[in-house]
């Protein structure tokens, strides 16, 4: 511990692998041709918004491990 709230990890964490998922506004946008999945429906079939935002980030994620090569 450095902190009452902060650690030190004597190895360091690394990103190995990164995903981006998108709704059609942002994959309308100057960056959509960067975005792994880009979904026409923004609430990807789920009955709410915050169901939807799960989904978003469980496909990331999921997309991340296999673009890491962990899958």
């Amino acid at each position: 511990m450095i902190g009452k709230q902060s650690i030190l990890f004597h190895n360091p964490p690394y990103i190995i692998g990164a995903s981006s998922i998108a709704g059609k506004k942002e994959g309308e946008g100057p960056l959509g041709h960067l975005f792994d999945t880009v979904w026409e429906d923004p609430l990807l079939g789920q009955d709410t918004w915050e169901d939807a935002e799960s989904e978003f980030m469980r496909q990331a994620a999921e997309k991340a491990i296999q673009k890491a090569g962990l899958s």
